[in-house]
């Protein structure tokens, strides 16, 4: 999976799916451990989060953004129109979720 830096991943409602003003999201930085540089053909080198293949859990504080992570991975199988804010978030088409109720440990 792969998720450009500066994406903007809120949507503007839990009801819509466009993205959340500029003026109210914070942009998507990868943790340096994470990043990596793509080179595109048609668009040149692009910088984001690398998730590596394999098991990866995404755990924090409330509200800090991984719910929003999730959904834009979900639909990261897509393609996206330019200006929906996920233009560069991506994939694979064999990537899974799995959630555990609040209060289960996931072992």
């Amino acid at each position: 999976a792969f998720v450009r830096n500066g994406a903007i991943l809120p949507r503007a409602s839990g009801a819509a799916d466009t993205p959340m003003s500029r003026n109210c999201a914070i942009p998507f930085e990868s943790p340096p451990h994470l990043e990596r540089t793509l080179s595109l053909p048609n668009r040149g080198p692009i910088s984001g989060m690398g998730i590596p293949h394999g098991i990866t859990v995404i755990v924090g504080g409330g509200f800090n953004g991984k719910s929003t992570l999730l959904q834009a991975l979900e639909v990261g199988v897509y393609n996206h129109i330019p200006g929906d804010g996920r233009e560069f978030v991506c994939l694979d088409p064999s990537g899974v979720k799995i959630r555990a109720e609040d209060g289960r440990r996931v072992s």
